[in-house]
């Protein structure tokens, strides 16, 4: 299985990405192949809603790093948005991509059985603080046809390495396993 992981933190080594690597470490074992793309390093244009992709077979016409992952996205047997929560919503870098997506609609959205994780990182103490970013992301999975296998919200972690103190490692090598 081809796990395509999207990074939409722009930290290096915070919170969300070790969650990632526990991820990772345990899909690899499982004997899948992962890609990992750190969005925040990466030139993605917004999409301009000109709907040129609706008749060009979904490709979109801007011309960006976006073209690469569209490959990967049409290929790939699984997906994980991993960000940090950021004023009860996506980050940029994540929602960015998200939006990007409306190229599918050249394939009528069809783009193959799918499954899909998510995880999230908050300094807030609660997992209703995530409503926001689970709403717009869970939407777009279930309009896109694809199967939410599951997600990993770790709240209190404020300092980059305070995810290291929690249980949340586990949930997220825990979830790759939903995967197979």
């Amino acid at each position: 299985m081809k796990i395509l992981i999207f990074n939409g933190s722009p930290r290096k080594q915070g919170n969300t990405v070790h969650l990632i690597e526990a991820f990772m470490m345990r899909a690899i074992e499982l004997g899948n192949e992962t890609v990992r793309y750190d969005l925040d390093r990466m030139f993605i244009k917004p999409c301009k809603a000109c709907d040129a992709c609706a008749n060009n077979k979904g490709r979109c016409v801007l011309k960006d790093d976006f073209n690469a992952i569209y490959e990967d996205i049409l290929e790939a047997d699984g997906i994980l948005f991993a960000a940090p929560l950021y004023w009860y919503s996506l980050p940029a870098q994540l929602k960015i991509l998200i939006d990007r997506l409306y190229c599918l609609q050249g394939l009528n959205f069809k783009t193959g059985s799918k499954k899909v994780g998510i995880i999230g990182a908050c300094a807030d103490s609660t997992e209703d603080s995530f409503q926001g970013f689970l709403y717009g992301l869970e939407k777009s999975i279930e309009y896109l046809g694809w199967e939410n296998v599951g997600k990993v919200l770790a709240t209190g972690v404020w300092g980059p390495n305070d995810v290291l103190k929690t249980a949340k490692l586990k949930e997220a090598a825990d979830l790759a396993e939903k995967f197979t």
